[in-house]
């Protein structure tokens, strides 16, 4: 459901001055003695404390909401820097006005005032300008105490604001979302730009940690994020949404940039639509993302927390240095023959494009594959490019890769129980791997390639295959496919290992077969195809290519392309 900006009024009839009538505020008063050395550091800008007794903010557990508000109106009135000493403010909708300086000391904690409403947000930024926060801002949800709230009642709410500066933020057990950036959307001037946080840590929230929707130039150094038992009833949620929804990416263009980020529940969510210009106007770059995801007992799919993935990504650009993914290996009984989704390491549909150097996913569920892309929106398919990829994951499969482009630079697999890439019904469009390294590793058959009709445009290439098997059961065969369509677009470079190179899994007659496998072209040999029948007639060579027939039938086993025409000029050596 989409964000709105809804501010919690307090209707007094009088102004600040007539509540709090001050005639003279002395600087930095109401601070404890300990924090002089503190105090000393800060004294490049003119303070004062939050604690000033002219104001009487509270720290007894009641409601101090509007006395800490005015505070920080003549902080700015008086272009002074707010100070917060350690002590808990009970707060509720507290709008930080513009060009705030506030530090918070170690021990202050801005909580939310129990039973609050629906809506309410504890620590507010709206639709304001230059906020600069300093120190280490707590914020607790008290989520436990909220009767009758919605998914909105967040505890860092930063709205259609700019140039927002946040130094540490520890936010917890908020009934919607622990941290929130957002806006009303891409047109016009609706969203929140330049905001900075160097740490964000985030702890149990009702919907998600850290949610990212229509904000540009946004950057976070470090988050870490855990919401293993947050989500809906406390089963556990997703910690990362990156989600401006109803984004055009026609207007405006989001750049988010995150350094070190770890997360820890169901997994996160990276969707901006579905179209190219979705993908191309939200752009997420992240230095490390380390993930784990954990198997908790839901199947709540309003805000995905059943998808139980470290990358559910749809319509955006992803940039990613380091990735690294460390799976559960159960799935959870929740009766009624209903279980939960098993942990993957990355789903991508709707014209995601995903770009990561270096990529590592650990464990995952017995027979389930760690990644899934398909097209999704039947137009604007999926692009993922990962340098290396290295898979420690002796119990599930690889990646199932339909209509769309998966290529991969090196394809590292030290333990991996089958089909370190697979299609299934329906036929893709370049699915490409430098090289291929598999340490014993997989049962049956290192790529599969299963029933559906080749396209025009599709490419199936693997460039460089080295395969160490060492187990008494070794792999059947390097590749298995049951179509013929689809094994006349493989090409197969170099080959290392004593692994047999194809097993086709359909029904052939060689009568009729026009199937091929190819190898890429040689500087020695040109090319060379695997046939399986007399080729003349039926398979479309180069001149000089060399083809041999793994039929076995009587009739030859080699064949030389003596002619350039389409199909025939192959002649039996």
């Amino acid at each position: 459901m989409a964000e709105k900006n809804v501010q919690i009024k307090f209707n007094t009839g009088k102004s600040v001055d007539e509540i709090f009538p001050v005639t003279k505020i002395e600087l930095v008063q109401g601070l404890p003695a300990k924090l002089d050395s503190v105090n000393d550091q800060l004294a490049d800008i003119a303070s004062i404390s939050v604690l000033d007794k002219r104001f009487n903010v509270k720290t007894d557990g009641t409601n101090t909401t509007i006395a800490f508000k005015a505070v920080l109106d003549y902080a700015v009135a008086n272009k002074l820097r707010v100070l917060v000493p350690p002590s808990t403010y009970m707060i509720a909708g507290l709008e930080i006005p513009a060009n705030s300086e506030i530090h918070f000391y170690t021990g202050a904690k801005m909580k939310l005032v129990a039973n609050s409403p629906a809506w309410t947000r504890c620590f507010q930024i709206s639709g304001v300008e230059n906020v600069n926060i300093t120190g280490l801002l707590e914020i607790d949800g008290n989520m436990n105490s909220i009767l009758n709230g919605n998914e909105h009642m967040h505890g860092l709410f930063i709205y259609n604001s700019k140039n927002i500066s946040v130094d540490k933020v520890y936010a917890h057990d908020c009934y919607g979302d622990n941290v929130s950036i957002s806006g009303d959307g891409d047109i016009g001037t609706a969203y929140s730009e330049n905001v900075t946080i160097n740490n964000v840590r985030c702890f149990r929230a009702g919907r998600k940690n850290l949610v990212i929707e229509h904000v540009n130039n946004l950057s976070i150094l470090f988050a870490d994020l855990d919401n293993t038992t947050g989500g809906t009833g406390g089963l556990g949620g997703n910690s990362l949404d990156v989600e401006p929804f109803n984004y055009t990416g026609e207007n405006k263009k989001f750049t988010t940039n995150l350094g070190r980020v770890v997360t820890r529940g169901t997994g996160n969510d990276f969707t901006a639509g579905t179209t190219v210009v979705n993908a191309e106007g939200c752009t997420v770059n992240i230095n490390s993302l380390e993930c784990h995801v954990v198997d908790l007992p839901t199947n709540d799919t309003m805000n995905s927390h059943g998808e139980k993935s470290a990358i559910l990504a749809y319509a955006v650009t992803l940039n990613i240095n380091h990735f690294k993914a460390f799976l559960a290996n159960t799935i959870t009984d929740l009766g009624g023959g209903v279980f939960t989704n098993a942990a993957s390491a990355f789903k991508c549909q709707h014209a995601t494009r995903i770009n990561i150097s270096h990529a590592e996913v650990y464990g995952g569920y017995a027979g389930a594959y760690i990644g899934m892309m398909d097209l999704g929106n039947e137009i604007d398919y999926p692009i993922v490019k990962i340098d290396t990829f290295k898979v420690n994951c002796p119990d599930s499969l690889g990646v199932i890769v339909n209509r769309c482009d998966f290529i991969v630079g090196n394809y590292i697999i030290n333990a991996l129980k089958n089909s370190a890439i697979a299609t299934d019904t329906v036929s893709t469009n370049i699915i490409k791997v430098n090289y291929f390294e598999v340490n014993d590793s997989c049962t049956t058959y290192l790529i599969h390639l299963s029933t559906g009709t080749a396209v025009s445009n599709a490419s199936f290439v693997f460039e460089n295959i080295k395969i160490k098997d060492t187990r008494t059961t070794r792999l059947l065969s390097v590749i298995a496919s049951d179509s013929s369509a689809i094994m006349n677009i493989v090409k197969v470079g170099a080959v290392e290992g004593s692994i047999p190179l194809f097993l086709f899994l359909g029904a052939l007659d060689p009568s009729t077969a026009d199937m091929a496998l190819k190898t890429l072209n040689s500087s020695i040999l040109g090319s060379v195809v695997y046939v399986f029948a007399d080729p003349e007639g039926k398979v479309t060579a180069d001149k000089g290519t060399l083809a041999i027939n793994k039929s076995g039938e009587a009739g030859g086993i080699f064949y030389l392309k003596e002619t350039d025409s389409a199909k025939t000029g192959w002649r039996a050596l």
